[in-house]
Parts: C-alpha cells; sequence; structure tokens
C-alpha cells in the first residue's frame, strides 16, 4: 500500500507553464525547496536528492559505513576454555551468520540505511515472519517510509484522558497494550513512550498495523528525545532527530542565495535596444467608427511590422550584422553597476555545514587537505569514528533479529551459548592505514602489555580461540627455525661463532717466537 495522494501546493510566484526557459526551470527547481506543504522528511529528501552536497556526503557516509563492515564475530576470550570444541562451534556460529547476512544483501542494506539514518533519522524495516530458509531474500523488505508510519490511530483514542478500559471498548482490533498510553503528561496530552505496533497511512483507506515484533526499527539518537510525529502526538524515547534537520536553515539560505545569483547572472548581459520607427501608424491614419477601433487597428497592423522584424532578426549569427532602414536605431543597454558580491564564498561557508553535519571530510569530497598532516589524520580519524557509530546503530536490532532467527531455525546445530555471544563487527581501516596499524601492532607485541586477543579486537579483527592461538604459536616457531636456517646458510650469527673459536684456537697455538717474528716483520700490519 503506497503513501496517501498528496496535492502539492506551490507559491503563487512559480511558473507551471511549459517549455519554459533555462533560467524559469532552475529556478523552479530551487523554489521546490519552498513549498508550503513540505513537512520535515520530504524537505530533507529534496535535499539529499538534488544538492550534489548533501547527496555526495550521504553517498559518501554510506560507503564509509559500508567499508567499516567488518563482519560476524564472536569474540573466543569470553567463551569456556576447557570446552575443547569451542572452536568449531564458534566457526559454525560464524559462518551461518555471515551466509544470513548474505542472503538477506545485508551489506546493501547497511548503505541504504545509513542515507535514511543520515536523512531520517530512523529506519523501519518490516520482517515477514514464519518463513523458512529458502524464502529468507525476502524475509525483510525495503524499509518503510518513516513519514507514513505512526504508533497511534486517532480512531481508537479519540481522547488522550481517557481510561484505558475506555479506549479498549473504541475498537475491536484490540492494537492497544497498558504501555501504549503512559502516566507522562506533555503539553496537556499523554506521551507515547513505548510501541507495541507501527501503523502505516493512518487514517486512510489503506491503513495498516503492524506489530513491533515483526519490525526492526533502527534509531540515529531516539533516546532522551521529544519528537512530534505525523499525527501530532508526543513521542519519547520513539523517534530520532536527524542529522538533516540541523540544515534546514542553511539548506534554504543556500537555496536563496543560488536563486538570487542565477537572475543577477541573467540580468546582467547587455541588451540590444531596437527602436523601430512606428509614425506611420498613427491611428489618425486608419479608418474606423470610433477613436478605440482605430486605435485598435493601428496597434494590429504595428504589431504584425514588429512581429515580422523580430522573426528576421531572432536568427541572426553572432558575427553577422543587420540591415536596416535609415530611421531605425540599435543601441545596447547595460548594467548600471557591475559591483557584486559573490556568492561562491557563501556557498563555501555553507557547504562547510554540511560536512560538520554529515561527518565526511572535506579533502575526501573535493580531494583537497589543509595540507597538515595532523590534522588530517584527526579528521581521518573523527570521519572513521562517525562511520563506526553509524554501523554499530545499524548492526544492534539486527543482531537481536539474527540471533533469534538462528535459535529458532538451528536449535540443534549451532550452540544457543555462542549465538548469544555474536556480535557485527565494524572498524573502518582504509588502505593508507594499513601501514601505521601494523606498526602500532608491532609496538604492541613488543611491549608485551597486551595480549594476542586484545591486539586482533583493536584492529578489528576476531579473536582466536585456544586451537586457534596454539596452531598461531606453532606456525611462530616453525618461521623462527626458518630465519635461523637462513641465516646460518648466509654467513648468520652461527657461522661467525664458529669463525671466532677458529680464531681463538688459532691465538692459542701462537709461542713467544712467533710473535715476535710477526711484530719484527715490516710487512705485517
Amino acid at each position: 500500500s503506497g503513501p496517501p495522494a498528496k496535492e502539492v501546493k506551490m507559491r503563487a510566484d512559480v511558473d507551471l507553464s511549459k517549455n519554459k526557459p533555462v533560467i524559469a526551470q532552475v529556478i523552479s527547481e530551487h523554489l521546490k525547496m519552498f513549498e508550503t506543504d513540505k513537512d520535515d522528511h520530504e524537505l530533507a529528501e529534496e535535499f539529499v536528492n538534488t544538492d550534489p552536497v548533501v547527496g555526495g556526503n550521504a553517498d559518501a557516509l554510506a560507503l564509509l559505513v559500508q567499508k567499516a563492515y567488518r563482519g560476524p564475530r564472536v569474540p573466543s576470550r569470553l567463551m569456556d576454555k576447557d570446552d575443547e570444541n569451542m572452536g568449531k562451534k564458534i566457526s559454525l556460529v560464524r559462518e551461518g551468520a555471515d551466509d544470513i547476512l548474505y542472503q538477506i544483501d545485508f551489506k546493501g542494506k547497511l548503505s541504504s540505511a545509513a542515507i535514511n539514518l543520515f536523512q531520517d533519522g530512523d529506519v523501519v524495516i518490516r520482517i515477514l515472519p514464519n518463513l523458512v530458509f529458502q524464502f529468507l531474500p525476502r524475509r525483510i523488505v525495503t524499509a518503510l517510509p518513516s513519514e507514513y508510519i505512526s504508533m497511534k490511530d486517532d480512531k481508537l483514542v479519540s481522547n488522550w484522558t481517557d481510561s484505558l478500559s475506555n479506549a479498549r471498548k473504541k475498537t475491536n482490533k484490540g492494537i492497544l497494550g497498558e504501555s501504549d498510553i503512559s502516566s507522562d503528561v506533555y503539553g496537556g496530552e499523554k506521551l507515547i513512550t513505548h510501541v507495541d505496533y507501527y501503523i502505516i497511512n493512518e487514517g486512510s483507506e489503506s491503513e495498516e498495523v503492524i506489530p513491533a515484533a515483526d519490525i526492526i526499527h533502527i534509531k540515529y539518537n531516539g533516546y532522551g528525545r521529544m519528537v512530534e510525529d505525523s499525527k501530532g502526538r508526543w513521542c519519547f524515547n520513539v523517534w530520532s532527530v536527524p542529522p538533516m534537520r540541523r540544515l534546514k536553515k542553511t539548506m534554504l539560505w543556500k537555496a536563496n542565495a543560488m536563486i538570487n545569483d542565477i537572475l543577477w547572472r541573467d540580468a546582467m548581459p547587455p541588451r540590444e535596444h531596437h527602436k523601430l520607427d512606428l509614425s506611420m501608424f498613427s491611428p489618425d491614419l486608419y479608418d474606423g467608427e470610433s477613436p478605440e477601433a482605430r486605435v485598435l487597428a493601428a496597434q494590429t497592423a504595428a504589431m504584425k511590422v514588429i512581429t515580422n522584424y523580430i522573426k528576421h532578426i531572432s536568427h541572426k549569427a553572432v558575427d553577422t550584422g543587420y540591415v536596416t532602414d535609415l530611421t531605425t536605431e540599435i543601441n545596447v543597454i547595460e548594467a548600471r553597476s557591475q559591483s557584486y558580491a559573490d556568492p561562491n564564498e557563501l556557498l563555501m561557508q555553507l557547504d562547510q555545514n554540511i560536512h560538520a553535519t554529515s561527518g565526511v571530510p572535506r579533502g575526501a569530497m573535493y580531494g583537497e587537505g589543509s595540507g597538515a598532516y595532523a590534522s588530517e589524520l584527526l579528521v581521518s580519524n573523527y570521519a572513521g569514528l562517525r562511520a563506526e557509530f553509524i554501523g554499530d546503530r545499524i548492526a544492534r536490532p539486527f543482531e537481536d533479529w539474527l540471533k533469534k532467527y538462528m535459535k529458532m531455525n538451528y536449535p540443534k546445530t549451532l550452540s544457543s551459548k555462542v549465538i548469544d555471544r555474536l556480535r557485527l563487527k565494524f572498524r573502518l581501516i582504509l588502505p593508507r592505514d594499513v601501514r601505521e596499524i601494523a606498526q602500532g601492532v608491532n609496538l604492541l607485541m613488543q611491549s608485551m602489555i597486551v595480549d594476542v586477543s586484545q591486539i586482533l579486537e583493536t584492529v578489528g579483527l576476531d579473536t582466536m580461540s585456544g586451537e586457534q592461538f596454539e596452531k598461531h604459536l606453532e606456525l611462530i616457531g616453525k618461521m623462527s627455525e626458518a630465519k635461523g636456517k637462513e641465516k646460518d646458510m648466509f654467513g648468520g650469527v652461527e657461522k661467525k661463532s664458529h669463525k671466532n673459536d677458529a680464531s681463538a684456537v688459532s691465538r692459542k697455538q701462537e709461542t713467544p717466537d712467533t710473535r715476535a717474528s710477526k711484530e719484527d716483520s715490516p710487512d705485517q700490519p
């Protein structure tokens, strides 16, 4: 069921006629932001879809979040060390979770959810219940439009001060629970602090009620937020305030500055003024029963001549001249003042607000840097933290669903204890960061203040089980042994020690007479 039809009301000065000139088309696109009936969700969507800086930042943020995804992880250091099969159990859970996430295209949903969180603050995904594994790709459908979703129905509760028993008498749907009507009061109305049901297209013929158990609700910052929903009801700890909300004034300011600049640049080019001699079209020279009739006849004849003149000169090439009679005068009209404040600097300042809101560095978008390595490193680290934060907000609700699904479908194959420890890991590691991470790992290993598991978690990798750690130590031993043989083969420490032993033996065999003969010989150094 799609959203209800909506009548678009635009400002009176917006030209909706066809075959508009280029400037009118450009201005009409910018004026869409000023439509009087647009709510915050539609306005944010307009910003993301039409502004290249906002849309580019949203795409870059989604790319960073997707790049930061490291897959399902099970911290083995938290598991039972005495269980000999723990490593195998962890591997089975990881492989099963990875397969399920691949089937539902989690990485694709991850990037889309990142954009929606930036734009709307919430992502509501419907789960189709009671489907077996082979139908898993269709188990999670496309995210529902949050602007058409609410938690209450005006038909169910007409007066928020009614008691719960009276509210139940007004409906046979039975979708209200004790948690739906809070005792808290905000502005004279009851607060919605808990959600048991989601409603699509509330109050319309296509209204649909969905239990909260069949919904994955991803929140950007929904905790401790007082937000008014699409039906004018106040909700607490339910909806989020999207980052795009902070850019509303900035984007309207930017659109207004661009419209003014377009109008000014269109008015500034020199215009030709063609003065035609229309003295022969005097009303006195035309017949008519009244003065008005004679004026109309003169105007008709004059317009015919003017239209014919325009028709012949409008297609002139820029390098051709005009051929007119002696009385036609052609002048050039220029703007009285050429001074104008260039809006580019203002637009750059407004774009800085966009980058500050999205967390995507300007250098990542335009390839420009501040020149200082330390500042670039700091900005890059902040972008990584922002991507990991967004990924973590998306992953937590998916983790809950994934654990329930795995326990329900694989109760005997997979360990429930291991499933409870399952995490979706996010750590942004760009190609240029690998060298610095390797150096950091080397320093940590030499310091001996952390173990291997802690180092692996630091760089975003899965920790080792006891069996894996033993294999790792065995591999290190083989590498050390091979390195020692290599040194011996190419004159390493071992060969040098043999040489020193031979020198010592030769010194022992020297006598005082031989040493004296060496000292007396002029050829000896």
